[in-house]
């Protein structure tokens, strides 16, 4: 049995239905996890939508700590002078986890149209020495046939990195 995991999701209504797929599939695949504490950041989520979220998680014993983020968190992204990315400001959240998550030690970020086909365990175990995050290279950007939707965000940095699962 696994003791505590902390699972962070950014979604707004625009992907309400992939984060709902998204905490099926993490909570068919973890029941064994004691403590799933899941938290939504949620930009816009429609009061039936959260409701939908929220009969999955409770379908499977687990509560939802929603964190409405809309306005100051865009007002923040837009004032870096991020553009909007896929329809929304999502990707962004993780700027400001630390904000939002400063009293704890670890956190794992599910972006919401990932599936979760397993375990979480062993990711959750992984020993981060004095790194802050872990993230790996999005290889599917630099194949030829991509269709990725700002291409020149690739073109100024040396790797590109997956923003699906990190911790």
């Amino acid at each position: 049995m696994v003791g505590k995991i902390d699972i962070v999701y950014s979604s707004s209504d625009l992907y309400a239905q992939c984060t709902g797929v998204s905490l099926l599939s993490l909570l068919h695949n973890n029941q064994d996890v004691e403590e799933l504490n899941i938290h939504v950041i949620d930009t816009d989520i429609s009061f039936e939508n959260k409701k939908k979220i929220n009969a999955i998680a409770q379908s499977f014993g687990r509560n939802i700590n929603f964190i409405s983020a809309k306005q100051t968190f865009e007002n923040e992204i837009k004032s870096m002078n991020l553009k909007i990315l896929r329809g929304a400001y999502n990707t962004y959240s993780r700027l400001k986890l630390n904000t939002w998550f400063k009293n704890l030690d670890k956190i794992l970020v599910i972006d919401s149209d990932t599936l979760v086909v397993g375990s979480l365990k062993e990711l959750w175990e992984i020993d981060l020495k004095d790194n802050l995050i872990a993230a790996v290279p999005e290889i599917g950007v630099y194949l030829p046939n991509n269709t990725f939707d700002d291409i020149n965000i690739i073109n100024l940095n040396e790797f590109y990195y997956n923003a699906g699962i990190g911790i």
